[in-house]
């Protein structure tokens, strides 16, 4: 059977509802409403739900436009072709109006990607040459939900909803995780004293670009641009005497993470976000706990309330890992209760919130 064909038979079981698939939607869900749009999560059947559907306030019976989130549908599906291409095509085919917003474009600027809705939205209420086509069943809202809706019945709500958005950093800082691009050097000479300025250098270059920074990424780093492969305890020895003793130190177990002098560690709005680039993209186990903590208190600004699950599994898109594993989510667990102690977070059911 034809994709196409697929998709409507799927879909004439008739659209269900459901919630949200990621903090990111929860977000984008909220402060759409808050701004007077009627909004449904999880339009649709099986494997063929839009995230976000935005009813059409001239007729309440359809979507004006559906919202696709890069969230964990997006990483769960089988290829990111059908998401990205053929799903859309045969979408845009039954009578939808597609709008896509990325995650990272979200987190770092949530105000800008809701105008851009916005703007998308009200270009189409206002669109002079906009014909009235009744679109396929997929973009209609089903009459018993436009009978809810008409009696002030709202589609549930998420838990501990803030008024409006809340700012991307607060007296911190956020930007883009760009490693350092520092001078190859000749693996012969690697133990001569006369590089040892060289290699103070770079490993003070690679803490103010990349810091706070593992010492095993420190050490890979200059490793790697001296041409040797393995980072043996050899070379950490030679290494860890030329790091710098000025910079501040801060020791999780046996890992221990340097940080430029430019960054206060007592500051928890301090975190990188990844971009699409391979070399942005980080290991949870790489980035130190007062970073993940920060990022931790940026998901819950964005998204209000969340299960442990879901903070984690944001924290881990944000750094730029494609999986969320079990020890990534022990160690976002870790970060989140040391929250809960310092009273910043509290437990609300299943979900944990920021503190009033």
């Amino acid at each position: 059977m034809p994709l196409a064909c697929r998709v409507k038979s799927l879909i004439r079981a008739w659209p269900l509802f459901w919630e949200p698939d990621s903090p990111f939607e929860t977000a984008v869900i909220r402060i759409l409403r808050d701004r007077g749009w009627v909004v449904h999560p999880q339009v649709g059947c099986s494997g063929y739900r839009i995230d976000i559907g935005v009813v059409d306030p001239r007729a309440p019976g359809r979507y004006l436009v559906g919202i696709e989130c890069d969230g964990r549908t997006y990483h769960s599906g089988a290829t990111a072709r059908d998401r990205d291409r053929l799903r859309q095509h045969v979408l845009e085919g039954l009578g939808w109006n597609i709008h896509r917003i990325w995650s990272t474009d979200w987190w770092l600027n949530p105000e800008g990607e809701i105008l851009k809705v916005i703007a998308r939205l009200e270009s189409l209420m206002d669109a002079s040459n906009q014909t009235e086509k009744e679109p396929e069943l997929i973009a209609q809202v089903p009459p018993d939900l436009v009978a809810a809706e008409s009696e002030e019945v709202a589609p549930p709500e998420c838990p501990s909803e803030p008024t409006a958005i809340a700012p991307l950093v607060s007296n911190g800082v956020s930007r883009i995780y760009t490693p350092a691009s520092i001078e190859a050097g000749d693996p012969e000479s690697f133990y001569d004293h006369k590089v040892t300025q060289q290699l103070t250098a770079q490993l003070s270059q690679v803490i103010d670009a990349q810091g706070p920074v593992s010492e095993a990424v420190l050490f890979r780093k200059v490793a790697r641009a001296w041409g040797l492969e393995r980072t043996g305890s050899r070379i950490v020895g030679r290494l860890r005497s030329l790091a710098p003793k000025s910079v501040h130190q801060t020791q999780e177990g046996s890992a221990t993470f340097y940080w430029p002098s430019t960054v206060n560690s007592a500051s928890r709005l301090h975190f990188r976000l990844a971009d699409e680039t391979a070399l942005s993209k980080r290991h949870i186990d790489d980035v130190c706990l007062e970073e993940i903590s920060a990022l931790v208190l940026h998901v819950l600004h964005q998204a209000g309330g969340s299960s442990r699950q879901d903070v984690a599994r944001s924290v881990c898109r944000l750094i730029g890992m494609a999986r969320t594993t079990a020890d990534a989510e022990a160690r976002a667990a870790k970060a989140i209760d040391q929250l809960m102690k310092r009273k910043i977070l509290v437990q609300a059911g299943a979900y944990v919130q920021l503190a009033a």
